[in-house]
């Protein structure tokens, strides 16, 4: 079976981890598969980006992306080179540049049109995150009429009128327009919400496409939008991760290599960039942390802050020790190897990989009772479900559980079994795969 995967990224966040996982795995058990992305961080030699331009652009085009490229790799790490790289960008790009600063979404990629131009004995494309500014979605109707086209929906983007989660919004279902919130992520400059959702619903009217999702809510909520007529099958398969890398340990042993006190409880969160994310919501945390502080001796308290932007120092609590981003896996299973308790609040969620990483590892979960997360905490089992936006009941239940040893082992112990029954990177495969066979069968019927 011949696959072609597409992403933004490679290995960076959660959409391009489910993704890669799923790549490696069919291309280890000998599947023709091939990755395409924006943005390639990794090494593999079956992982492509995307190009820049098309074949009859001029030499001038050519040499501006080309520093584009070269340029990426200190994006981040030398002030002002993420300033010149779009300051370039834009500038090879000015109808794009035109069309955001109209509020336009913008899909003038010609790049991502090359991927297909050889559709010959491909069997499956499997399209993910196709936002922001890589990708032409106006190819859809033609792509997915001439192979069998998967979409893993890993949140809402692809049928709202430019936001990737609604928060308490339900104009995603009508139309869009007066947009409540034109900051949300992937933010427009101007309200041409409505524009922007109508262009996708004409798209969705003109293709021909099999969706998965990693949660029932997210299911639930593309089954009343735009693009379910376009539907031909529809899967929920949970997100998978290595359990061979999260998996339980010696709790003593991992603090001990990280340094880390071995007489507090410790207690994880994580999320990156989580203090300026809209989806995430850092302020509950943050004032759950003044709470505690209060009423419990820091001394035998650590909270861990993990994958944020530690040059932000502004906003540091001296109750919360910060790590950087960790490309390492191994690494990041140490920290929650290494904590008593995973926290995970959050205004808009599909289904986190953070909880069930944590859960493979045995480190019990608090979190808030949005989106898909009650798919992957049972209440008073393997963790606690609490209200949106509620400091006191996470401080509350953070108290009741650090303080009860017996009940902490038992949510861990419950943890542990739960994921690793349910969250296997092998499992997920091997439904997609399933689903691989259902769509042949379906689009060649």
């Amino acid at each position: 079976m011949k696959i072609v995967f597409v992403n933004k990224f490679d290995i960076r966040g959660g959409a391009a981890k489910i993704c890669c996982d799923l790549f490696i795995n069919l291309f280890l058990q000998n599947y023709d598969v091939n990755y395409y992305v924006e943005n390639k961080e990794s090494t593999h030699l079956n992982i492509f980006e995307i190009p820049k331009i098309s074949g009859n652009q001029s030499r001038i085009f050519a040499t501006g992306y080309s520093l584009l490229t070269k340029l990426r790799p200190y994006d981040g790490r030398i002030r002002g080179i993420h300033r010149l790289r779009n300051i370039l960008n834009n500038s090879l790009n000015h109808k794009n540049l035109i069309d955001k600063k109209n509020g336009f979404e913008v899909f003038n990629f010609p790049g991502s049109r090359t991927i297909f131009n050889d559709l010959s004995n491909t069997d499956i494309v499997h399209l993910h995150n196709l936002h922001i500014d890589y990708f032409d979605l106006t190819q859809l109707p033609e792509l997915s009429n001439r192979v069998p086209t998967l979409i893993t929906a890993h949140d809402a983007w692809l049928i709202t009128g430019h936001c990737a989660y609604p928060i308490n919004c339900p104009k995603w279902k009508t139309g869009c327009g007066n947009c409540p919130d034109l900051t949300l992520y992937p933010s427009i400059q101007k309200d041409s919400s409505s524009a922007n959702w109508n262009t996708k619903k004409d798209i969705f009217q003109e293709s021909k496409l099999y969706l998965a999702t990693p949660s029932i809510w997210l299911m639930d909520i593309f089954k009343n939008s735009i693009a379910w007529k376009a539907v031909q099958k529809a899967k929920v398969i949970n997100n998978g991760i290595d359990q061979k890398i999260f998996t339980k340990s010696n709790k003593l042993r991992v603090r001990r290599e990280l340094n880390l006190p071995l007489d507090k409880k410790i207690i994880l969160f994580a999320g990156h960039s989580i203090k300026n994310n809209p989806y995430k919501d850092y302020s509950t945390i943050k004032n759950a942390i003044k709470l505690i502080s209060t009423n419990y001796s820091k001394n035998d308290l650590l909270f861990i802050s993990l994958g944020n932007d530690v040059e932000n120092k502004k906003d540091m609590s001296p109750e919360i020790l910060e790590i950087p981003f960790l490309f390492d896996q191994n690494e990041v299973a140490k920290y929650y190897q290494a904590a008593d308790l995973f926290i995970h609040t959050a205004n808009a969620d599909t289904f986190p990989n953070v909880i069930i990483e944590a859960l493979s590892c045995g480190t019990p979960v608090i979190a808030t009772h949005i989106g898909g997360i009650p798919e992957q905490i049972t209440d008073c089992f393997n963790g606690y479900l609490i209200p949106g936006s509620d400091a006191n009941s996470l401080a509350e239940k953070i108290l009741s559980i650090i303080g009860d040893s017996d009940n902490l082992l038992k949510l861990s112990h419950n943890a542990y079994l739960q994921a690793k029954n349910t969250y296997s990177l092998e499992h997920m495969c091997e439904e997609y795969v399933s689903f691989y066979n259902e769509i042949q069968e379906n689009f060649n019927s």
